[in-house]
């Protein structure tokens, strides 16, 4: 489980999209009050997709295409910090991308209080054609196509929503996503992690710890500032164990202080796991793996200060039909005091 906090506005909510300097092409959108348009010239208040520092805001604009429908346009870095100049669009800024979208349309489209605590439960993403994320020349323009479908209460008060749909990047279709997101109250969340972290501590102490991050190599990384597990220890048969590697002065991470491990973080374990495990498994090179996809629920809160357990199963090597590349499936769990906080079942394809 895991919460997306609010940042405080310091600037009001950006006026009619059409009324903006216009420096990039435009999109489209069919609505049923005819085409509206578009635009990638400016991010939106990083307040709305709850972020502290303007560089990490991905999202431009947004349109409501139907009943609970709504297009959201991004714009992806070709140069980012944890995309460490790579060939490929990294897929967790792929997966921030998507975030963005689902937390700017809930306060915007579906009126979302600004203080309200998002509870992420659940994401999936999967990338249908690896080509269509390569970087290129430019910034690739992306506009999500997505489906919301409100969860009520019996008064009508909006308490979750789940949402899936399509990611084009530079007009080409590049992925399918889905998430689901809880709203509660600020005293209903301080209640649901105090309530947490005490069951964890009554069976696990905090741990001063740091641990020593494997080397990049092995986890299909390049810089070490990035790696977020330990070296993958064998524990017999196809499954290797790790543990998570933890700096809140992580810029990415941590873009603003947090009482518990991020949703990104356990995300990123859980790909670094999958590709360590994978490249031991096979005596492949961790640098010719890539994620092509992965499905990650959110259970518990997972706490900064105790010691998060990361194991990795293999599966066999296959034929993955809609890319035709080779894919290892892996599940990967991370689990403190004896509680799996995480679970994710991740895509490894050799790309390269």
């Amino acid at each position: 489980m895991t919460v997306e906090g609010t940042v405080a506005p310091s600037v009001p909510l950006l006026a009619d999209p059409a009324a903006r300097v216009l420096s990039t092409p435009l999109r489209l959108a069919s609505t049923p009050a005819g085409p509206q348009i578009l635009t990638f010239d400016a991010a939106v208040p990083r307040y709305l997709v709850h972020r502290a520092s303007i560089a990490e805001v991905f999202v431009t604009d947004s349109v409501e295409i139907g009943e609970n429908a709504y297009q959201v346009a991004a714009l992806l870095p070709r140069g980012h910090y944890v995309g460490e100049n790579a060939g490929l669009y990294d897929y967790l800024i792929l997966v921030e991308v998507v975030r963005q979208a689902g937390v700017l349309v809930a306060h915007t489209r579906l009126d979302v209080p600004l203080q309200t605590a998002f509870i992420f439960r659940g994401l999936s993403l999967q990338i249908n054609d690896l080509r269509s994320v390569y970087v290129g020349a430019s910034p690739g323009e992306v506009v999500i196509t997505m489906t919301v479908s409100p969860e009520r209460t019996g008064a009508g008060r909006l308490r979750g929503l789940s949402f899936e749909g399509s990611v084009a990047i530079d007009g080409r279709p590049a992925l399918q996503g889905s998430g689901k997101l809880l709203f509660v109250s600020r005293d209903t969340f301080k209640a649901l992690r105090q309530r947490g972290r005490d069951g964890k501590l009554a069976r696990q102490r905090p741990a001063a710890l740091r641990f020593t991050p494997a080397r990049p190599e092995g986890v299909g990384r390049r810089d070490v500032r990035n790696v977020v597990v330990t070296e993958a220890a064998a524990l017999g048969g196809q499954r290797y164990a790790m543990s998570l590697v933890i700096d809140v002065s992580h810029p990415y991470m941590f873009d603003h202080p947090l009482d518990h491990v991020p949703g990104n973080l356990s995300l990123e374990a859980a790909r670094q796991a999958a590709i360590a495990s994978v490249a031991r498994q096979y005596g492949l090179a961790a640098e010719s793996l890539t994620v092509l996809g992965a499905e990650v629920e959110f259970g518990e809160f997972a706490e900064i200060d105790l010691i998060t357990r990361v194991t990795a199963e293999v599966g066999e090597l296959g034929s993955h039909q809609e890319t035709d590349l080779v894919v290892a499936p892996v599940s990967v769990t991370l689990t403190q005091a004896g509680v799996a906080v995480a679970s994710a079942k991740v895509q490894v394809a050799v790309w390269a």
